[in-house]
């Protein structure tokens, strides 16, 4: 594989086209550092058997990767969670920590940040800094009262850990879908940097929400689209808190949240093609 822009230890995405020699469900692939010897870990995010697949893999240190397929016997080895920085589909409960009102619901599959009572708070809340580019991906569910309140947020960089409200100062950003000022908002150390108005927030319904951060630069989009894009001067971004978090006050709604992935990112991402097709060594399992 030629990688153009290649980060180590990073989360890139390739699109392999089917090739006959390929089990057409593409449980067969493997990703090897040649240069280390290793193989990669890798994720199958989706597919279309016989066609093609789109693919995560996690690089190592090294610009010399090797995709390999071929072996009729093999079993997939695609998995997520040991590709991106954190991935929950919530078929089981989060790896991330559970605080104060937050729990995982095994039956629906989900975390409920708060329930729909007043003054509750609640956080699934992880040891991860992420570098200094990320992307965050997320649904979230807010309503259940008529004029409820709070908002969900996604935290990053914060460096006290027990904080758990969109506006607190805890010494890193927060990406901020509140439902009560009917806004989207970006912040600082508790200080607001940038905000968007947005109704229906808690209309009961579950919203994509995406987060893209790289250096000074944020974005904020809400069921796809772009709704804040902001330059901020330089931070010092050394916290190791990360994770979201919901809360109510007098007014209350409850609050979930599901389907999270978040990455390493830069701004020129990287982009892979494929090289010449050869024989693999007989030692290679794929």
């Amino acid at each position: 594989l030629t990688i153009s822009n290649f980060q180590a230890d990073y989360q890139t995405k390739i699109t392999v086209s089917y090739d006959t020699d390929m089990q057409a469900d593409f449980d067969d692939l493997r990703f090897y550092d040649a240069t280390a010897d290793a193989e990669l870990s890798y994720w199958i995010e989706s597919k279309a058997d016989g066609v093609s697949a789109t693919v995560w893999i996690k690089t190592g240190a090294n610009n010399n990767i090797y995709m390999y397929y071929g072996n009729a016997a093999a079993a997939s080895a695609s998995n997520a969670k040991n590709v991106m920085l954190i991935y929950e589909d919530m078929q089981t409960a989060p790896g991330g920590t559970l605080k104060n009102d937050a729990a995982y619901d095994t039956t629906n599959k989900w975390v409920k940040l708060t329930a729909a009572a007043n003054w509750q708070s609640g956080a699934l809340e992880y040891s991860l800094n992420p570098g200094d580019g990320f992307v965050a991906e997320f649904q979230f569910w807010a309503g259940g009262n008529t004029g409820g309140a709070d908002a969900t947020y996604l935290f990053a960089y914060d460096t006290t850990a027990g904080t758990y409200s969109e506006d607190a100062a805890a010494g890193g950003y927060h990406f901020n879908y509140d439902e009560y000022e009917d806004k989207l908002q970006l912040m600082w150390n508790g200080g607001s940097l940038a905000n968007s108005s947005q109704s229906e927030i808690d209309n009961s319904t579950w919203h994509d929400a995406k987060v893209i951060h790289s250096g000074t630069d944020s974005k904020i989009y809400y069921d796809t689209a772009e709704k804040i894009n902001f330059t901020d001067s330089t931070r010092t971004k050394t916290g190791a808190y990360f994770g979201w978090g919901a809360r109510t006050g007098g007014a209350s709604n409850e609050h979930r949240i599901r389907n999270l992935i978040v990455r390493k990112y830069v701004s020129t991402e990287p982009s892979v093609s494929g090289g010449t097709e050869e024989a693999a060594p007989t030692s290679c399992d794929g």
